[in-house]
């Protein structure tokens, strides 16, 4: 193995170290670690001087830069040989014989190293972290007292940035500037314009954006709610929905504004969202800690490997050391020392308590993560280590020591069959069998002299030392049996394998004895043997003994974890599965020693072990293999004092530091960790760990992710801090965080205050009994209680700013709920809440100014950029009607989302939210009394910001509020005069139009036309005021209906008049050439429209006197167009009776009728007037505009009448000319009026019956008018 460095990037070469580190640590101790991490960092420095002098190799000659060693690049580093072992086992994998060769360090590198060491000294801020980072990476590696789980109700959305902000901002501006296509939504344009200008645009939601505290979702919620209040003002069609319309909406919004490739999109330097939001691995959270750190990847994995943070034994036994120094320091403390420390006396012997219940928790922790023993039941020295945290006295009985072993065999090929003189056609089979196993396994059946097998067997055993039999038979009949090894089948030869856990065999050949036959047969097989978890390390050490192996000799040895707590060391035999030995290693100390015996086979490298009455020697073959002996016997007994081999140093032209003293933590290697101030360094790591949090993608308010709070649980559990010192350094980094503008979920707060202050009234949450109180703990509590108090004030204040638009949900009444529990101690108290009310009332009064004050400042922006200027009069234009108007839309919107999106939060302080809007309306009221008042005479445009105030207040809780009143009393008068004002000039204008008519066009009557308008205006304008007291509305629709109703009865009876002169003066006659006058239709259409368009408008059935003036003005109008139709009728059935006339010439009784029955009455005078019909039916389609079938009925019901009446005297005397001629014109009507809409029914009425009945009775048979017609 090689760790090789040419001309790759930094990069490479440090990934390339971290693949080979490991075990090049493991092969060479401490002196290695430091020598091999100087090159790392004299490297790094070496590759950034190369990257500065290749900068300038272009204004340098090729010559001279060839000659500068810093501008070539190295050689690779020296390579590294030897075995690869891991960290994890205590390498007993790694061969025994493998030998590790290190080159010296070139002079010139050392030479830069020690003047780099003695520049540059090492930054205490980054000693501290890197501190920091090893005790946060020890909790990481082996963390035995929290588990980390994910809060389902929690989640992290991600946030908003500011570039999304200016896209969406730019997206709806796109909209808007692309608004005169014709399939755009004026509405949904509208609410788009509205959601620029008070969301996208706001100063307080950039700012929001810009920390962090906002979601895209957020923006969605608050045009949705937007939109709803557009939307229900809007008429929407039967098919149509408020859902349907906003989806439709949402949709629109959404096109090109937020492209999810780029609002979902990490980038690089962000963490992803699933890496901090849910459980993370050990890899993930030692990546993320470096950050919150700022630790070097370079400078991880030397830690990593200095404090060997990847064996779970060493970090196992470094918890056992550290809880053990806790006890100890604990047992030392004098409680009558430190009483003045706690608030109360009694107290030291209560903390004491604690302190000795956590720790044994921590014991039974930790009992708990070692699993069970080897038996299979759980082990046994809790109650012990609730009392002293130690092990129980008891020894270790052979019988506890049992190890499961797992045993693999593979059984390859066997030699040539024929030299044991056998035929070819024979049948073998081989049988494997393991001491300690009951079971065998056997091979295929092959035929061959090479058999060929491949077969590989399993076998659970707990002997240390098995022997692996593998036998080779062959079948006496050769028939097949599938069962077992048959009596009669032939034993040929044999082998036996003996694998340890730390030297399998290998797959070769195996010379085999066989039974009576040839000795050169072999057999191809494997045995390997895996070492259990309890078994720490094994091998065959020299040992010599006070009171246990007293003879030097060669001993097979297994360390052996009993249980989390016991280790103990065991001699075994071959083939026995009980040891030999039992030594049990409490109280020893183990550490390096000079030779002392050198007989052994060379087995050279020694170390022993002391303790009190006894000691061993043991001897190894190589360092490495005692290094390891070494470091897992150190870990077993839990001893302080960790061994340190006596080496030579490097043979360099110059001294180098060490690994640690680059680093900064020569001090902390040789530092008890449990004597180090780690309420202070806690706080330190949460206040970084906060700063990472506040900076990640997501909005996390403050909430710790799952990793975080784990890993912070885990440091506070293993190193005595107490809940209630975590709770509070996070109470006051988040305090100190909002007050800085960060956003904070109150509900967090909350959870913080409500812990802290329960332990500080003596009370634990987390248990539910009484706990110590320290007196600086109560100190801090009580500055933090005040400051917390104070951002909650402030945060009342600006609620507007702070929570724009109630984001995040919930934080406001979380604010509002945190205050009151700090401001009312006793609930039942009305003192403190009316003082709790009074200084929110004060608060949201201070708000309403500053709401105020920020719109009419945008207002006053807006209107200089539309008007080109930088600055408004404040004497003409702050009163101008546009700029009110632009500020009253404000306020409202304002308060509309005050309703929205705050409510809830003052469901409780109704009066306080009232103080907030009478402020907003109060100096509102004070900027349109000025505009009132200093109006030109005449203009009513100040009618338009009463209308959209009040129809907004009206129906608002702040309606007949002390502002509106004022209002009301401003614009009285106002009203009543332009109500008079609009009346007479109803009367001018009626009759100017009236003179100057034309009666072209029933549409086009200026006069109708203008009246319905003005009717209709100021109907809307008084319904549109909304005004709120009865009495006056009362008054107010009265007096508007009084008006329509005497200025369209006088209108109507003068349209009348007109036509009665017009039908005066025409003149009839009998000619079939009449033609209806057009101006005769649009009078009577005239008189129709206001009869239909404005008695609607007076029917206000809501008050009696309307009714009467309804009732008055409808039955004159009826009247009218009763009057002016039935003289266009009689004028239009003037031509049927003089058509009757001449046929009544031809009556029996007539003197001259004999003589006019020669010259029978003519049938063609029928077809001028079916032309006469037909002519004026079409001009009535044409002008006549209202109920135009009913009067053509009419019209056709006179003609028929008038035949009925020429018919019914005539009884039996109607001469046959009378009767063809009265035939043929009642089937011309039918015709004529068919062709006009009217149905068969309808034609053929009863008197139409009547008549024809009375036609068909006297009308001649078929035969006699052919033979007439043949005369």
């Amino acid at each position: 193995m090689g760790i090789a460095r040419t001309g790759h990037d930094r990069s490479t070469f440090f990934v390339s170290v971290r693949y080979h580190l490991p075990a090049f640590v493991l092969e060479n101790g401490t002196a290695c670690i430091r020598s091999f991490f100087n090159v790392v960092l004299l490297v790094r420095d070496k590759h950034q001087a190369m990257i500065a002098q290749s900068s300038s190799e272009d204004e340098r000659d090729d010559s001279e830069s060839s000659d500068n060693d810093l501008g070539r690049p190295f050689s690779p580093l020296p390579v590294i040989s030897g075995g690869g072992g891991g960290g994890g086992g205590g390498g007993d994998n790694i061969s025994s014989t493998s030998r590790t060769f290190l080159s010296p360090i070139p002079p010139q590198l050392a030479d830069s190293l020690s003047r780099r060491s003695s520049l540059v000294p090492p930054d205490p801020s980054d000693k501290l972290h890197l501190k920091l980072y090893v005790l946060v990476a020890r909790c990481i590696a082996y963390p035995f007292a929290n588990d980390q789980h994910v809060d389902q109700s929690l989640s992290y959305p991600k946030r908003t940035t500011e570039s999304q902000l200016i896209r969406l901002r730019h997206h709806c501006e796109t909209m808007l500037a692309n608004a005169d296509d014709e399939k755009s939504d004026e509405a949904f344009l509208g609410a788009v314009e509205i959601f620029l200008k008070r969301v996208l645009t706001s100063v307080d939601v950039e700012t929001i954006v810009r920390v962090g505290g906002w979601t895209t979702n957020n923006f969605s919620v608050v045009f949705a709610n937007m939109a709803k209040r557009i939307i229900s003002e809007l008429e929407l069609s039967a098919n149509l929905t408020m859902e349907r319309v906003l989806n439709v909406w949402m949709q629109n919004l959404n096109i090109g504004a937020l492209d999810k490739e780029i609002v979902h999109r990490t980038t690089s330097n962000e963490t992803t969202f699933s890496s901090v939001n849910v459980m993370m691995n050990t890899d993930q959270l030692y990546e993320m800690f470096q950050e919150v750190l700022g630790v070097k990847k370079v400078e991880h994995l030397s830690l990593f490997n200095m404090f060997q943070l990847g064996h779970d034994d060493e970090q196992a036994s470094a918890v056992r050391r550290e809880l053990e120094a806790r006890s100890l320091a604990l047992d030392a403390i004098d409680v009558d020392k430190i009483h003045q420390q706690f608030t109360k006396l009694g107290m030291g012997t209560l903390y004491k308590r604690e302190k000795v219940e956590i720790i044994a928790n921590l014991m039974r922790l930790l009992d708990a993560k070692g699993g069970k023993g080897q038996s299979g039941q759980p082990m046994r020295n809790r109650r012990l280590a609730m009392k002293r945290f130690a092990e129980s006295d008891s020894g270790i009985a052979k019988s506890d020591i049992v190890m499961p072993f797992n045993v693999e065999v593979v059984v390859q090929e066997a030699g040539d069959m024929s030299l044991l003189n056998l035929s070819a056609k024979k049948v073998f089979y081989a049988v494997m069998k393991v001491d300690g196993c009951q079971e065998k396994m056997m091979t295929d059946r092959m035929e061959g002299n090479r058999p060929v097998w491949e077969t590989e067997g399993n076998f659970a055993t707990t002997v240390p030392r098995p022997h692996v039999c593998i036998e080779l038979y062959t079948e006496s009949s050769g028939f097949f049996e599938k069962v077992g090894v048959r009596s009669e089948d032939k034993r040929l030869a044999k082998i036996v394998l003996t694998p340890t856990t730390t030297n399998p065999v290998m797959l070769k050949k195996h010379k085999a004895d066989c039974f009576g036959q040839s000795d050169k047969v072999f057999i191809t097989a494997s045995a390997k043997i895996d070492r259990p978890d309890t078994m720490k390390k094994s091998g065959f050490l020299y040992v010599k003994g006070t009171t246990c192996w007293k003879k030097w000799k060669l001993r097979y040895l297994c360390l052996v974890q009993v249980t989390p707590f016991k280790f103990a060391l065991c001699s075994f035999n071959e083939r026995h599965s009980d040891p030999k030995t039992v030594l049990q290693l409490k109280g020893f100390t183990v550490d390096y020693c000079e030779t002392e015996y050198l007989e052994g086979d060379a087995y050279t490298f020694q170390f022993r072990t002391d303790r009190e009455g006894d000691s061993l020697i043991m001897g190894c073959k190589d360092d490495r293999d005692r290094s390891q002996w070494v470091m897992a016997l150190y870990r077993a007994t839990g001893q302080q004092h960790k061994p340190t081999p006596v080496r030579r140093p490097l043979k360099t032209s110059a001294s180098v530091d060490s690994t640690s003293q680059l680093l900064g933590l020569d001090d902390f290697l040789q530092t008890d960790v449990t004597q180090l101030d780690h309420d202070s360094l806690f706080a330190t790591l949460l206040s970084r760990v906060f700063d990472h949090r506040f900076k990640e993608s997501t909005v996390s308010l403050g909430w710790l992710s799952p990793g975080q709070r784990f890993v912070l649980e885990e440091y506070c559990s293993r190193y005595g801090v107490r809940a209630c010192q975590f709770t509070l350094c996070a109470l006051r980094e988040l305090v100190e965080r909002s007050w800085n503008g960060a956003i904070v979920d109150p509900s967090l707060f909350h959870y913080c205050y409500t812990f802290v202050e329960a332990h500080i009234h003596g009370f634990k949450p987390d248990s539910g009994h009484t706990g110590s109180v320290l007196n600086e703990e109560v100190k801090i509590f009580t500055k933090v209680k005040d400051d917390l108090k104070m951002i909650l004030l402030r945060n009342v204040r600006n609620f507007w700013s702070i929570f724009p638009y109630g984001f995040p949900q919930g934080a406001l009444k979380g604010t509002l709920s945190l205050l009151e529990k700090i401001m009312v101690i006793e609930k039942s108290s009305t003192a403190q809440m009316a003082a709790l009310e009074h200084e929110i009332s004060v608060c949201l009064k201070t708000a309403g100014l500053n709401v105020y004050a920020s719109e009419s400042k945008k207002v006053e922006k807006r209107l200089c950029q539309l008007n080109g200027v930088e600055e408004l009069d404040s004497s003409t234009d702050l009163r101008n009607l546009d700029y009110l108007m632009e500020l009253s839309n404000g306020i409202i919107w304002t308060c509309v989302e005050v309703e929205s999106f705050y409510k809830d939060a003052f469901n409780r302080y109704p009066a306080a939210l009232d103080t907030f809007y009478s402020t907003l309306w109060e100096l509102y009221y004070g900027d349109l009394q000025a505009a009132v008042v200093e109006r030109p005479k005449g203009s009513w445009d100040v009618f338009t910001l009463f209308h959209k105030v009040n129809c907004y207040l009206v129906e608002d809780r702040m309606c007949n509020s002390k502002s509106h009143v004022k209002m009301q009393e401003l614009f009285l008068p106002l009203v009543v005069e332009y109500l008079t004002e609009q009346e007479e000039e109803m009367g001018r204008e009626m009759r100017a139009n009236l003179a100057a008519e034309t009666w072209e066009d029933v549409a086009n009557v200026k006069a109708t036309h203008d009246l319905l308008e003005k009717i209709t205006d100021l109907f809307d304008f008084v319904e549109c005021l909304k005004w709120p007291d009865e009495d006056f509305r009362s008054h107010l629709e009265t007096r508007v209906v009084r008006i329509a109703a005497d200025t369209v009865e006088s209108l109507a009876e003068k349209i009348k008049d007109a036509f009665m002169n017009c039908y005066q003066r025409s003149e009839f006659g009998r000619d079939l050439r009449y033609l209806l006058p057009q101006r005769v239709c649009t009078m009577i259409g005239a008189v129709q429209d206001l009869q239909t368009k404005a008695l609607p408008l007076c029917q206000r059935p809501s008050i009696a006197s309307k009714q009467k003036y309804r009732s008055d003005v409808g039955e004159a109008i009826s009247g009218h167009v009763q009057t002016m139709k039935a003289c266009l009728l009689l004028q239009l059935s003037s031509n049927i009776n003089n058509l009757l006339e001449k046929l009544s010439r031809y009556d029996r009784d007539s003197l001259f009728s004999p003589f006019r029955r020669i010259i029978a009455p003519k049938m063609e005078s029928i077809d001028p007037f079916s032309q006469f019909v037909n002519r004026n039916l079409g001009r009535l389609e044409c002008w006549f505009v209202h109920e135009l079938q009913d009067f053509m009925l009419s019209w056709y019901n006179v003609m028929v009448k008038r035949i009925l009446d020429f018919v019914n005297p005539r009884t039996g005397s109607l001469q046959r000319e009378q009767i063809f001629f009265i035939h043929r014109l009642l089937e011309n009507l039918v015709a004529n009026f068919l062709e006009y809409e009217l149905s068969q029914s309808q034609l053929k009425s009863q008197l139409y019956t009547i008549v024809q009945s009375r036609i068909e009775l006297e009308l001649p048979s078929e035969e006699s008018l052919e033979v007439e017609s043949d005369e």
